[in-house]
C-alpha cells in the first residue's frame, strides 16, 4: 500500500533561478526501509522538507507539484495533522530539542497535539526504554549521541506512520548504529515506513530494502540488492585518493611537545568522566580519540582547547606547546589553536564563505587557495547557513585552518559528509599536516577515518584511557 508519494515535484529556494530538483516522482509504501543518498548539496534534506511538510507551509519559496502522506495533500493540510503522520529526525538535532530534562523533551510534543497526561505517560513507558536515559537528566548534560537518541525517543512517541531520518547515524558509535539500524527495521516489520538520508552506506546498507540514489536533485538509480550496494559504496568511499600537489619539506618543528599531560582528569559535577591520562603528542603527529557515546572524547577537546563551561580538571603536569596551561590565555589558545566542533552553526557567522575563511587569513589569495583545497570556491559567496550540513562541516575545517595553527581538534567531522567530501577534508587535513607540522587530534565514531587521520589513538572506556597504536584501533567502537 502506498502511504508516500511524489508527483512532478519541483522546488526553488528564495532568491535563486535554478530549482535544487525538478519533476522529482517517487512512492514509498508500507512497511518499506527506504535509504536514500547522494552527495552533499543534492537536494536530500530538502526533499525531506517536502515531505514533511515544512515546504511550503513554513519554508518559502516556488514548490510545484504534489506531495501525498497517508491520504494528505502536505500543501493543503495543516501541521498538527501532519505531523502524526509523519516525523522527522533532522541533522541538527540540537535545534530540534527545546526543553530543559529528558522527561519535558518527551512530553513536549504530546501536550501540544492535546494527547491525555495519562496516554501521554503510557507512551514514555515505551519510550523511555529506547533513550535509554534518566527521566531528569538535563540536555546540557547530554553527549551528541545521546541528544540524538532523546530526538528519535520525542519523534516516536508521536506514533507517526512515516518516519524521515536526517544522518542519524551521524553521532551514533558503531555499537549504537548497529542497534539502531535493527531498531529501525523492527519498526518496518511491524508497518512504519522509513525514509533515511544516510551516508554511511557500509553500515545501513545491510538493513535496507532499498536504495535510492541523488544527483543533481534527480533520482539517478532506485537499487534493491543491498550486497551489491555494501560493496560498491565501501570501495567508493576508500578508494585510494591524493593531492596533485605534494608537500614541501618538512619546516623545523619545536622542541617542545604539542601536548604533554600528566594525571589529567575532568569533572562534570560530581561526575568523574576520565582521570590518570599521561601522554605526549609531538609536533605533526596526529591522534585519534575513539570510544562510545558519552565516553569523554568531546570532553578531552573542550579541556585541551581551554573551554571550562561547566567542567572542572585537574593534572599533575599539562602543559601545550611548551607552555604551562596556568599561564596560557585566551589570546593563545585562539592563535595556536584551530577548533572544530560537532555542530558547526556554533563557529559559522560571517556573511559568505569566503569571509568565513578570510577573517584570518592574511589575504585574499592564502583564503582563495584554502577555499580551493577544499573544493568551496564555487560557494565562495553563499551565506554559510545555506550550505548542506556537509558543506558546512568542510568549510568550519577550512575556517578553522585559515589562521595556521599549530593543533587542529577536530569534533566528529565525518558528520554530514558524503564519501567525495570526506576523502577531500582527509586528505587536505593531512596534507597540512605534513606540510606545517600541525599536531592534529580526532574524535570520531568512524573507524577507518580514525586510522586515516592518526598516528595514534585514545580508547575512552569507562572513565578509564588506553594508548592504542594504529594497529590496534578496532574496527568498532
Amino acid at each position: 500500500m502506498e502511504v508516500l508519494a511524489t508527483k512532478n515535484l519541483t522546488y526553488t529556494f528564495p532568491g535563486q533561478e535554478a530549482p535544487i530538483f525538478q519533476g522529482l516522482s517517487l512512492s514509498l509504501h508500507k512497511g518499506e526501509f527506504v535509504l536514500l543518498s547522494g552527495e552533499s548539496g543534492c537536494g536530500k534534506s530538502t526533499l525531506l522538507n517536502c515531505l514533511n511538510g515544512v515546504i511550503p507551509l513554513i519554508w518559502q519559496g516556488t514548490m510545484e507539484g504534489e506531495v501525498w502522506v497517508e491520504g494528505l495533500n502536505t500543501a493543503s493540510s495543516t501541521l498538527k495533522a501532519l505531523v502524526q503522520k509523519v516525523g522527522t529526525l533532522w541533522q541538527d538535532v540540537e535545534s530540534q530539542l527545546t526543553q530543559l530534562s529528558v522527561e519535558d523533551e518527551l512530553i513536549f510534543g504530546l501536550e501540544n497535539i492535546s494527547i491525555p497526561r495519562e496516554e501521554g505517560e503510557e507512551r514514555l513507558k515505551s519510550i523511555i526504554p529506547l533513550v535509554g536515559l534518566p527521566r531528569e537528566a538535563l540536555l546540557q548534560d547530554l553527549s551528541g549521541g545521546q541528544k540524538q537518541r532523546l530526538a528519535l525517543g520525542a519523534l516516536l512517541a508521536m506514533l507517526p506512520q512515516v518516519i524521515l531520518l536526517d544522518e542519524p547515524l551521524a553521532n551514533l558509535d558503531h555499537v549504537g548504529a548497529h542497534e539502531f539500524l535493527k531498531f529501525l527495521k523492527t519498526l518496518c516489520q511491524q508497518g512504519k515506513t522509513v525514509l533515511m538520508v544516510e551516508h554511511r552506506l557500509d553500515l545501513a546498507a545491510r538493513y535496507v530494502d532499498r536504495l535510492l540514489y541523488m544527483v543533481d536533485g534527480r533520482i539517478a538509480f532506485d537499487l534493491r540488492d543491498r550486497k551489491q550496494i555494501e560493496r560498491e559504496e565501501v570501495r567508493k568511499r576508500w578508494a585510494p585518493s591524493r593531492l596533485s600537489v605534494e608537500p614541501e619539506d618538512k619546516p623545523g618543528f619545536s622542541s617542545s611537545p604539542a601536548l604533554d599531560m600528566q594525571g589529567l582528569w575532568a569533572n562534570y559535577g560530581s561526575h568523574r568522566v576520565w582521570q590518570n591520562i599521561n601522554m605526549r603528542l609531538q609536533p605533526g603527529e596526529r591522534l585519534a580519540l575513539i570510544g562510545s557515546n558519552g565516553c569523554g572524547k568531546s570532553t578531552f577537546l573542550k579541556v585541551v582547547a581551554g573551554i571550562k563551561k561547566g567542567l572542572k580538571s585537574g593534572y599533575e603536569r599539562f602543559e601545550i606547546l611548551g607552555r604551562p596551561v596556568s599561564k596560557a590565555s585566551r589570546p593563545f589558545y585562539s592563535s595556536q589553536m584551530g577548533f572544530v566542533m560537532q555542530n558547526p552553526h556554533h563557529q559559522l557567522f560571517m556573511q559568505n564563505v569566503f569571509m568565513e575563511v578570510a577573517l584570518n587569513t592574511k589575504g585574499r589569495t592564502e583564503a582563495t587557495d584554502i577555499l580551493n583545497l577544499f573544493g568551496l570556491e564555487r560557494l565562495a559567496s553563499r551565506h554559510p547557513l545555506s550550505l548542506s550540513q556537509g558543506q558546512k562541516r568542510l568549510l568550519a575545517v577550512a575556517a578553522s585552518l585559515s589562521h595556521r595553527p599549530k593543533i587542529l581538534l577536530l569534533d566528529e567531522p565525518t558528520i554530514g559528509q558524503d564519501y567525495t567530501s570526506l576523502k577531500k577534508m582527509i586528505e587536505v587535513v593531512n596534507y597540512l599536516n605534513r606540510q606545517w607540522g600541525m599536531a592534529v587530534i580526532t574524535a570520531t565514531h568512524d573507524m577507518q577515518a580514525a586510522k586515516s587521520l592518526a598516528d595514534r589513538a585514545l580508547l575512552f572506556n569507562n572513565g578509564k584511557v588506553e594508548l592504542l597504536s594504529i594497529a590496534e584501533i578496532p574496527q568498532g567502537c
